[in-house]
């Protein structure tokens, strides 16, 4: 049904068209106009309505151009936005993935120096021996020491 709507009707009578031609171009109609008033108030009257339509056409044709170049910068905003979101989100859980891990290696490294440091200690290794074993320090292996005491 839109369809039909879009398309243009059949003239009513054939000379239809070719009027609706001649009063499209402005000067042919003021000519025509003049044929037909012949008082000149009237056709320059006409003659000013026109320009001022002309104007307002064009005025409305720059705001709807102004207006799609908003909508589209708006648009194109929103998007860089939400994109932008969404890839410092990606980034954000990767990388707290990674530092995740990251911890969780170092403290489960740490936890088996620590381990081992005391199994020394239970064993009576020297002190410096489990310091260059472990790579901890003689008072984290003091520490440890204390603890294994209580």
């Amino acid at each position: 049904m839109a369809d039909n709507e879009q398309q243009t009707k059949p003239p009513h009578h054939p000379h239809d068209k070719g009027y609706k031609q001649l009063l499209a171009n402005k000067r042919v109609f003021l000519e025509l106009l003049k044929t037909f008033v012949r008082e000149d108030w009237v056709a320059a009257e006409v003659e000013q309505m026109i320009s001022n339509l002309e104007i307002t056409l064009e005025e409305m044709w720059q705001e709807a151009l102004s207006r799609g170049k908003l909508e589209g910068k708006l648009e194109g905003k929103l998007e860089g936005k939400l994109e932008g979101k969404l890839e410092g989100k990606l980034e954000g859980k990767l990388e707290g993935k990674l530092e995740g891990k990251l911890e969780g290696k170092l403290e489960g490294n740490w936890e088996g120096k620590v381990e081992v440091a005391k199994n020394l200690l239970l064993l009576n290794v020297d002190i410096n021996t489990i310091t260059r074993a472990t790579g901890l320090s003689l008072e984290e292996i003091n520490a440890l020491r204390r603890q294994l005491e209580h």
